[in-house]
């Protein structure tokens, strides 16, 4: 029997020919059967990933490899796939393991410790920044000028030093009311400050939301208890309800 095959070389250049196969070990099989999957296992922390997306976001003609990224799906090679259907073929077959970032569990202090991490790239600067208008704060003002890469005596850094010196002129009382205890001037300054609190505040609120999604891990967990109940052997002969949970649920509460 001659098959038509379509092969890649050692530097990726397709290869079509003809192969002789005798029929020992060959069978018939259709297009669509599985077989010679590939797992792989991803280490990368969430943090990890964002960072690596974040900079593939960026890339520009001194940064436009993959080379330096962390995440192990990186050793899959995307590159120039769209252009190998053989390759794409290949991946079709591959499966990622990744836990998802979903299943995070909230520790003792009500909070998810993976999606904690991204704070120093979510909010760290806004805190930062504003911990100085508000306050002063000297320390974080050289954080802050020393995380985007600003000198003390560049423009902007004396420009917020500027914008810190109209603040802390506000009167007193200016937060019960401020589009009428401040002037046209100085509610122009309120609004940046209040944009860097409201980046603060949604960034909070997200990962609120994030825990609200996990509604779904007791509803596994209930389903899971459930089947372990209906598997009970019956006391005195009693009937018992024999309905069990979807198959998908596995009895461990894992979707």
């Amino acid at each position: 029997m001659w098959l038509k095959v379509d092969v890649l070389d050692d530097k990726n250049r397709l290869n079509e020919g003809w192969v002789l196969v005798n029929g020992e070990g060959a069978k018939r099989v259709c297009c669509w059967d599985w077989f010679d999957f590939t797992q792989i296992k991803e280490t990368g922390t969430l943090k990890d990933i964002y960072l690596d997306a974040d900079k593939s976001l960026k890339r520009n003609k001194d940064n436009h490899s993959l080379s330096g990224y962390k995440p192990t799906i990186k050793e899959t090679c995307f590159q120039g796939i769209v252009n190998k259907p053989i390759l794409y073929s290949a991946l079709s077959r591959l499966l990622v393991n990744y836990k998802s970032e979903w299943y995070s569990k909230v520790d003792a202090e009500g909070k998810l410790p993976e999606w904690e991490e991204l704070n120093s790239e979510m909010t760290e600067n806004a805190k930062n920044l504003l911990g100085y208008l508000q306050t002063g704060d000297e320390a974080k003002f050289e954080a802050y000028l020393s995380s985007v890469g600003k000198a003390k005596d560049s423009p902007e850094a004396k420009g917020f030093e500027t914008l810190r010196r109209e603040i802390n002129r506000f009167p007193a009382d200016y937060k019960e009311s401020p589009s009428k205890k401040l002037t046209k001037e100085q509610f122009e300054s309120y609004a940046k400050m209040e944009a860097l609190e409201k980046q603060v505040t949604a960034w909070e609120k997200t990962k609120e939301k994030i825990k609200k999604m996990l509604w779904w891990d007791d509803v596994a967990k209930g389903l899971s208890k459930l089947n372990q109940q209906n598997d009970t052997p019956p006391e005195n002969g009693e009937a018992t309800n024999t309905t069990t949970p979807p198959s998908r649920y596995h009895p461990t509460g894992h979707a």
